[in-house]
């Protein structure tokens, strides 16, 4: 497989993390979600896209600063291997709790990247 770029990794992230915010915005609270298989499976992938984009992160730049990247990643292992220990209460928590940070840290972090690779924040790639 060839190996991808770590702005991928980021910008998967940080769309899934877009998708689960407005996900969350639709239905609003806890019970909403807890009674939706859609939305719960929706979570689930979306969470399993950020844990492992973010555990490639983590192996290729391990010093990065992402708050709550030990916590994704764990979760990502017991969506992916023990599914039958999925909490939807922890998926809700680190939801509300943690999500809208990891959004704005993926995002600085695909800027500083584009400004690394094109000189700027806002690269314009069509031309």
């Amino acid at each position: 497989m060839p190996k991808r770029e770590l702005i991928v990794w980021l910008e998967d992230a940080r769309k899934a993390a877009k998708e689960i915010e407005e996900l969350k915005e639709k239905i609003k609270t806890f019970a909403a979600y807890e009674d939706s298989n859609l939305h719960k499976r929706a979570f689930e992938r979306d969470f399993e896209i950020i844990g492992e984009a973010l555990y490639q992160i983590r192996r290729e730049r391990p010093d990065i600063a992402i708050t709550a990247l030990n916590k994704i990643i764990a979760l990502r292992h017991i969506i992916a291997h023990a599914y039958y220990d999925v909490s939807h209460e922890q998926i809700w928590l680190i939801t509300v709790t943690d999500l809208t940070l990891l959004r704005n840290e993926l995002e600085a972090l695909i800027n500083e990247e584009n400004k690394n690779l094109f000189g700027t924040s806002n690269p314009n790639l069509d031309e």
